[in-house]
This record gives structure tokens, sequence and C-alpha cells, in this order.
């Protein structure tokens, strides 16, 4: 399990690239990104997916290790949630050391993950695309 702190650490930061090596896992988090903070149950996320939930449910699982996503349960479903500032996390851990001191050099990279994402616009849900949320 990971250190619950803002704070991560090399054995977290192998730990989130190991669970997002996976197609299934990276697709997964990219759909509770999309709707966060709202939480979706394994069910629609693997139908989402086209995967069967129990294969959702493990993948998750992993994502959860890491802190990545939480999970809660409501009465017989499992609902889980993308938790953002883990992922902002991993990014300050990984531009912590960023060119030496010299912003100049990774000026593309502190670019682009201080855009507004296109992510962030609101989006209707649709008869093809669910709202996601149980």
């Amino acid at each position: 399990m990971f250190d619950n702190s803002e704070n991560i650490v090399i054995s977290d930061a192998t730990a989130i690239f190991a669970a997002l090596a996976g197609e299934p896992r990276l697709r997964l988090l990219k759909r509770l990104l999309a709707v966060a903070p709202e939480p979706v149950s394994a069910g629609i996320l693997a139908e989402s997916e086209g995967i069967a939930p129990s294969t959702a449910s493990f993948h998750l699982a992993q994502l959860e290790r890491t802190g990545l996503v939480r999970s809660r349960r409501v009465s017989r479903s499992i609902l889980y949630s993308a938790e953002p500032a883990r992922l902002g996390a991993m990014v300050a851990f990984l531009l912590g050391d960023c060119c030496g001191g010299r912003p100049e050099l990774c000026a593309a990279v502190l670019r682009e993950s201080t855009a507004p994402p296109a992510c962030c616009a609101p989006v209707e849900a649709t008869e093809q695309d669910p709202s996601w949320t149980s």
C-alpha cells in the first residue's frame, strides 16, 4: 500500500508506473478521471470497456493499491473514483528535478502540465455515452 501523504517516493512511482503499464488499467483510470470526482461502479466501468466485471475489479484493485483510485462499498456495489491529487503528486515528483533548475529546458513540459486540459469542459451524457455514474 502507498504512503497516504501527497509525497511520492521512488517506490510509489515504480508501483504507479507498473499499474499504468497495462492498457486496461490506463483506460479505466482515464474513464474515472473523465468523471471525477463522481464514483462509478465496477460493472459500469467493465461494460464501458467491454471486459468482464471481475477483470475490471482486478485492475481497479491494482490502481487502488497505488492511490490513484479509491473505492467504497454502497450496498452490494463497489464504487470507484479517481484521485486526481495523487496523479498530480506523481507529476510533481517527475518534474521535481527537471532540467537541473533550468526551467527554459523543460518549458514545454511545464507548459503542457499547467495548461487547462480540454477534459475540464463539462460533458453532457448521451445515449451512446452514458453518464458512467451508478
